[in-house]
């Protein structure tokens, strides 16, 4: 029983340190994609900015050259500039969409693995309780019976009178009603006998050595008692009732 409890505190204690090892790597997990999205996501904007600064010298140089040069090329140059923004601004958005769709796919598997990991470990632990419940109530639940309960009744002399081993058959729970009504039924039936084999009537012979040992409590067999001269017939025992052992 108390293997049995023992066994069920470490299965508990292991199942606890695999959820939290669990939990912990979960959350490892979790830390490092999101770390891992900010770089990209800050790759991303430092590359759009080095791009937007590039335009940018690229507008003024082009400015310069035009306005030196000529007005058509500046309409040209900005024209070319603008479609050059819009570009950009069009790839960055893009970007950000993606980025923005591939973190939501990631963060959405990680929550649905992290809810299937923690139903999976709540259904293990609900199992080994389940089951240690059973083993410690199997365990505790064992009750040894006694088939047979059996009284002896005498009377105070009782290496010189017997009556017969009155074996009862009950469970531990036997009533003294129960025991009563059992002496009762006894008593009635050494009545009867007695009064049909009044005429055949012993007497015990005190000292005699033979009648003493065939007197014995344990006798093996009932032979014993019918052989014996000196058994008397019409003993009643006083009305006493036997021990009952619960």
């Amino acid at each position: 029983m108390v293997v049995g409890v023992l066994v069920v505190v470490v299965m508990v204690v292991v199942v606890v340190v695999v959820i939290l090892v669990v939990f912990e790597v979960v959350v490892v997990v979790v830390v490092v994609v999101a770390i891992v999205v900010v770089v990209v996501e800050v790759v991303v904007v430092v590359v759009i900015v080095v791009d937007v600064v590039v335009v940018v010298v690229i507008m003024i140089v082009i400015v310069v050259v035009v306005v030196v040069v000529v007005v058509v090329v500046v309409v040209m140059v900005v024209v070319v500039v603008v479609v050059v923004v819009v570009v950009v601004v069009i790839v960055t958005v893009v970007v950000v969409v993606v980025v923005a769709v591939v973190v939501l796919v990631v963060v959405g598997v990680i929550v649905v693995v992290v809810v299937v990991v923690v139903v999976l470990i709540v259904v293990v632990v609900l199992v080994i309780v389940v089951v240690a419940v059973i083993v410690v109530v199997v365990s505790f639940g064992v009750i040894d019976k006694e088939p047979t309960k059996r009284f002896f009744f005498a009377t105070k002399n009782n290496d010189k009178f017997n009556l017969d081993k009155v074996s009862i058959k009950s469970d531990a729970k036997s009533s003294i009603s129960t025991a009563k009504n059992e002496t009762t039924l006894k008593e009635k039936k050494v009545e009867e006998y007695n009064l049909k084999k009044s005429s055949k009537k012993r007497v015990i012979v005190p000292g005699d050595t033979q009648t003493d040992q065939s007197m014995s409590w344990r006798m093996p067999h009932k032979k014993r008692r019918q052989n014996d001269p000196g058994f008397n017939l019409d003993y009643l025992p006083p009305k006493t009732h036997p021990p009952v052992h619960n």
